[in-house]
């Protein structure tokens, strides 16, 4: 079993209190158990969504959790009655198995903070929280961690090479790209 390191970045702490937030402090009690058991085996982050699948004392179940889009600004972290629960358990809204999902978020958010941008994008893909120099991206590209793009330089052996300019072509050449998947 894998050891945790503590969660100590804002990003972290501010799941932490999300989950604790969300249940009665009985439930938090035996969701922290739970995380502590590594009780979550597999955890899917989507935009707007968590699944998690999870395996405790009375076996294995799948709890998903979701962001209410009539509530919730994308890009920002949802408030508790902003999320919406499914478990097998059926305990009937938020139950420890919620709890310790979102608890392995934050576990997962110390070691790869791209999870938590991607939890927080609109799952609509319609995302106009932006306002940064990427808002004319569609939010499709903008969570792709690389994006390969074939370039062809021509010089000769006595020619130097305008590194920047080169950027700027490929700049170019991605966004003129966006513009026709934007109007196709």
């Amino acid at each position: 079993m894998k050891s945790r390191s503590p969660i100590r970045s804002d990003e972290g702490r501010a799941l932490v209190d999300l989950a604790t937030a969300s249940v009665e402090p009985g439930i938090m009690v035996r969701a922290k158990r739970l995380h502590r058991r590594q009780a979550v085996t597999e955890l899917e982050v989507e935009p707007g969504q968590l699944v998690g699948l999870l395996d405790d004392e009375a076996g294995a179940g799948t709890t998903t959790i979701s962001i209410d889009n009539d509530t919730w600004k994308p890009g920002s972290l949802p408030q508790a009655d902003e999320l919406i629960h499914d478990c097998t358990c059926d305990a009937g809204g938020a139950c420890e198995h919620v709890a310790a999902l979102l608890l392995e978020m934050a576990s997962s958010v110390e070691e790869n903070q791209r999870l938590l941008s991607r939890f927080l994008a609109d799952p609509t893909g319609t995302d106009t929280s932006s306002t940064n120099d990427k808002s004319d991206v569609p939010t499709a590209l903008r969570h792709l961690e690389t994006l390969v793009v074939p370039v062809e330089i021509h010089f000769g052996e006595d020619d130097e090479v305008d590194i920047g300019a080169v950027i700027a072509e490929a700049r170019r050449v991605i966004m003129s790209g966006v513009s026709r998947f934007r109007s196709g």
